[in-house]
């Protein structure tokens, strides 16, 4: 197989259409949208706890429209911070992106590859990010059904750090199989035969 095949072959393992980011940074945001929906019509009115101590106690009490509007505005911080990022990876200065053998993805030929994986590859981690967020309104709504409204710690730190963990196993393993560098062979050269 010759230089432009290789190419070719990494062109379409790393990247389906301009689309696909966004499809998923999409889905993500769909996700907390309707569970915190969901969450929003099985609110009280009032005492619904708006902060939780790293022991699962509430020390901070709103009404269920200010609790409505925090993740209102934590969603639409995320899917900005999304879209940023995936503008960023398709279309932002080389020198802004961290990417794993630099001096590889960025020659020129593998520029465009290197986009695209990039941009699929941020898109999946905010969209996991905005699923794992959908937990917090399922939290404060579990929490205001507790007389205290507290909640078990265990219910927030074991999600927390399987997402952390998750995170950065996945983000690991692309960078030593994804984003490794290629054998490129060059054309008309042939492999020396093998011996008996």
């Amino acid at each position: 197989m010759g230089h432009h095949g290789i190419l070719a072959h990494n062109d379409r393992r790393g990247s389906g259409d301009a689309l696909r980011p966004w499809i998923i940074v999409g889905v993500g945001a769909a996700i907390y949208g309707l569970v915190s929906f969901w969450a929003a019509g099985r609110l009280p009115d009032d005492d619904v706890p708006t902060h939780l101590t790293a022991d699962g106690t509430a020390d901070r009490f709103g009404t269920a429209g200010q609790v409505v509007g925090i993740w209102v505005a934590l969603g639409v911080g995320v899917v900005a911070l999304a879209v940023v990022v995936v503008l960023l990876a398709q279309r932002g200065p080389l020198g802004a992106l961290n990417i794993p053998n630099r001096d590889y993805w960025t020659a020129p030929q593998r520029v465009p590859t290197m986009r695209r994986m990039l941009a699929d590859d941020m898109a999946a981690v905010m969209g996991v990010t905005l699923t794992f967020l959908s937990l917090v309104p399922l939290w404060m709504t579990q929490a205001a059904g507790n007389p205290d409204g507290s909640l078990a710690p265990a219910a927030i730190w074991l999600p927390l750090g399987l997402y952390v963990v998750g995170l950065l196993a996945w983000t690991r393993l692309l960078g030593r199989t994804r984003y490794r560098v290629q054998e490129e062979r060059q054309p008309g050269r042939r492999r020396s035969p093998r011996g008996p």
